[in-house]
């Protein structure tokens, strides 16, 4: 499958199913077939000790920016619970409050479409 292809997929997974995790966009790249693995973090453009997710390549983290920079998709903090009903998370410690973090820590979110969005991907 190839990226644009692999975008729409994921554009229309999120759509569908509202307050996707990291965990989630990994088993759908695995039903697709696509090796997302790599040596990737995704952290906060704020403090890059805010982490929102590990092991990940280029091309995947390429596919979520460019939907977020189209303005289809948006994050937003999500709750424990959902990554730990999805069995997936960082072995870091969890942001708790705002705060400069000196060390990393994991701040869980989801993906969510953007209201108003076209429907067909524009």
């Amino acid at each position: 499958m190839d990226k644009q292809a692999l975008k729409k997929t994921v554009l229309e997974y999120i759509r569908k199913e509202n307050d996707v995790s990291y965990a989630e966009l990994q088993w759908l790249f695995d039903r697709q077939g696509f090796d997302y693995r790599g040596e990737f973090e995704i952290f906060s453009p704020v403090n890059e000790n805010v982490v929102f997710w590990t092991g990940w390549n280029r091309e995947a983290i390429d596919i979520l920016n460019e939907l977020k920079s189209e303005n289809l998709i948006e994050q937003e903090p999500a709750q424990l619970l959902v990554y730990l009903i999805d069995g997936a998370g960082p072995s870091l410690p969890l942001v708790r409050k705002a705060a400069n973090y000196k060390t990393p820590h994991w701040l869980p979110l989801v993906f969510l479409p953007v209201k108003g969005a076209s429907s067909d991907g524009r």
